[in-house]
C-alpha cells in the first residue's frame, strides 16, 4: 500500500496526461483562436469583392447601354436632316440626278413612287427654265423614336434658296415632319409632310402699301395738309 501522499501524485499526472490528450490544454487553444479572425476577414474581402463587381457591372452595361441608344438617336436625326435636305434640293438642267439623290434618302413603295411621279410631271420646257433650289440646314429634333422597332419621327427646319434666270434670288424658311425608318442600318424618310406654310426670308416691301392701321381719311405718307391758321379776332373796343 503506497503512502498517501504517493497516491496524491499518481493522480495528478493521470488528470495532466487525460487533459492533454482530450486537447483541452492551453496548448491547443491558440492557434485555433488566431484563425477564425483570418477567416472572418477573408469572407468579409470576397463579399465586397463580389458585391463590387456586380456593381460595376451594372455600370458599365447601363453605360454601353447609353452610348448606343445615343448614337442611334444621332443616327435617326442625321437621316431625317439628310432626307430632308435632299427632297428641298432641285436642279432643273439636271433633274434625273436631282430626284436620283432624293431617292438614296427615302425607303417604302408609297416613298418611292411619289418621287417617281414628280420626276415624270416635269415638262421639258419646266426642265429648261434654268431654276435651282438648294437648301440649307437650320435646326433640328427628333420627336419620337423606338430602337427596338427602328422607326422614329423629326421635325427638321431648313431655309431653301431659289434662284432662275432674269429673277431675284427668293428664299423660303420650310417646316418638315418626316417619318424615319432604319433600313439596314441607314436611317432612311417613309413619309414628308410640310408643317404650315413656307415663310419668306427675302421679302420687298411695297413703297405703294397702305398701313392696315392707318385710318381710311388719314393721307398718305408726305401729302399731309397744312393746318388751317385763323385770324384772331378784333377785341371789341369799349
Amino acid at each position: 500500500m503506497l503512502p498517501e501522499g504517493k497516491v496524491g501524485c499518481v493522480m495528478s499526472n493521470t488528470e495532466v496526461r487525460d487533459s492533454t490528450a482530450s486537447g483541452s490544454g492551453p496548448e491547443n487553444t491558440g492557434p485555433k483562436n488566431k484563425a477564425k479572425p483570418v477567416l472572418i476577414v477573408a469572407s468579409i474581402v470576397a463579399v465586397l469583392a463580389l458585391a463590387a463587381s456586380v456593381w460595376f457591372g451594372i455600370g458599365w452595361k447601363d453605360a454601353i447601354d447609353d452610348r448606343q441608344m445615343a448614337q442611334t438617336r444621332d443616327s435617326a436625326l442625321t437621316g431625317a436632316q439628310q432626307a430632308v435636305l435632299n427632297m428641298t434640293t432641285l436642279d432643273s438642267a439636271n433633274l434625273d440626278e436631282s430626284f436620283d439623290t432624293i431617292l438614296t434618302s427615302v425607303t417604302g413603295e408609297e416613298m418611292n413612287q411619289f418621287i417617281e411621279d414628280m420626276r415624270t410631271s416635269f415638262t421639258e420646257d419646266q426642265r429648261d427654265l434654268s431654276a435651282k433650289t438648294t437648301s440649307e440646314l437650320l435646326t433640328g429634333a427628333l420627336t419620337e423614336l423606338s430602337a427596338d422597332d427602328g422607326t422614329a419621327e423629326a421635325v427638321v427646319v431648313v431655309a431653301t434658296t431659289t434662284t432662275r434666270d432674269g429673277f431675284d434670288p427668293s428664299r423660303q424658311r420650310l417646316v418638315m415632319e418626316v417619318g424615319m425608318q432604319d433600313v439596314d442600318g441607314t436611317w432612311k424618310a417613309s413619309r414628308a409632310a410640310p408643317v404650315g406654310n413656307p415663310v419668306p426670308l427675302n421679302p420687298t416691301a411695297d413703297p405703294n402699301a397702305v398701313d392696315p392701321e392707318a385710318g381710311s381719311d388719314s393721307p398718305p405718307p408726305g401729302d399731309a395738309t397744312e393746318p388751317e391758321v385763323s385770324e384772331p379776332e378784333t377785341p371789341a373796343g369799349p
